[in-house]
């Protein structure tokens, strides 16, 4: 594995089952996490990390980021034009002088080893497979609708109940959870109520006030609170769901004058950047409608072109702007 980022390939699996074992053959790769000094660790000149009880190691982009930030560096600028010998030379000097332990992350791929995080000496983390078993022993062995591995997170929507039909420009929606979780310290576990519309699979963070039914920093991690959340949340998802359903519907009827400004807005006020205004743009134009449901939609319609991360983050805007009502 290379300093590139790595991505599984999405994958549709039949059923939680499936995905919990997918994500069993990709934790499988992960080596035992090492807790070493910072000073102690060196780069060599081909851009290696040579790690005290691990060897040589690559880095991939989320870890040299994490690395980056605590060297205090801005990799692609001050190393645009240095040479490999400069580059190790500068990131040396700056270990040397470094002061605390990391905790590093890493696991074994086809083309060595690579760090995968460089965090925090007492953070914790929960594994993707575990919280999909939890779900799989608490739902049952559900249909997965879409699921993707990166360097990181990992996040899957699982359907839960019937299909909404709501007829008109809206159709059948469907119902679900979307769970996102990261242990290499890129966001918290999250699992979430969600909607997705049958016939363009665009999906949203359902638009309810209390769509969270769990949300925990991987500090101080305790799996049967979690598990608790998820019996507790599961109970009333059916009913929460139809709620978002009507949202949803009612939404077509809410009016919007100008589209442009209305989508700035919502993606400002989201905090996301200006290259997701220009595709939600797009997006709006390939199904325009002049209202909160078709700024909703044109943000999830341009969310799948998006990675991972970033698709999250739109579909949660898109969710928390039909939620308030607008």
């Amino acid at each position: 594995m290379n300093a590139a980022v790595a991505t599984a390939p999405v994958v549709r699996p039949r059923g939680l089952a499936q995905l919990v074992d997918e994500l069993r053959g990709y934790e499988a790769r992960n080596q035992e996490d090492v807790v070493a000094p910072l000073s102690a660790m060196s780069m060599s000149d081909e851009g290696t990390v040579v790690v005290p009880g691990r060897g040589e190691l690559h880095l991939n982009s989320w870890s040299r980021s994490q690395f980056s930030a605590l060297l205090g560096l801005r990799w692609d600028r001050w190393f645009a034009e240095a040479s490999p010998a400069e580059r190790s030379e500068e990131v040396n000097r700056r270990l040397r002088r470094a002061r605390g332990s990391v905790r590093v992350r890493s696991s074994t791929g086809d083309d060595g080893a690579v760090i995968r995080a460089v965090l925090s000496p007492t953070y914790e983390a929960v594994p993707d497979s575990t919280i999909a078993a939890t779900l799989l022993r608490v739902l049952g062995d559900l249909r997965v609708t879409r699921s993707a591995v990166t360097d990181m997170s990992t996040s899957f929507v699982i359907e839960v109940g019937e299909p909404l039909k709501k007829g008109g420009i809206v159709g059948t929606l469907h119902g679900g959870l979307v769970v996102r979780n990261s242990d290499v310290g890129y966001a918290a576990l999250a699992v979430v109520a969600h909607l997705t519309r049958l016939i363009c699979s665009n999906g949203m963070i359902a638009p309810l006030p209390d769509a969270e039914i769990v949300r925990i920093r991987h500090a101080h991690l305790n799996l049967a609170r979690i598990e608790a959340r998820i019996n507790e949340g599961v109970v009333s998802l059916p009913a929460g769901l139809r709620r978002a359903g009507e949202i949803v519907a009612r939404s077509t009827n809410q009016s919007i004058d100008d589209v442009d400004g209305e989508i700035r807005r919502v993606l400002r006020e989201a905090h996301l950047l200006r290259r997701h205004e220009r595709s939600v743009i797009a997006a709006y134009a390939r199904e325009p409608h002049a209202s909160a449901f078709g700024i909703s939609q044109a943000i999830t319609l341009a969310a799948q072109e998006f990675p991972a991360e970033q698709r999250f983050d739109l579909e949660q805007a898109a969710g928390s702007y039909l939620s308030l009502g607008v």
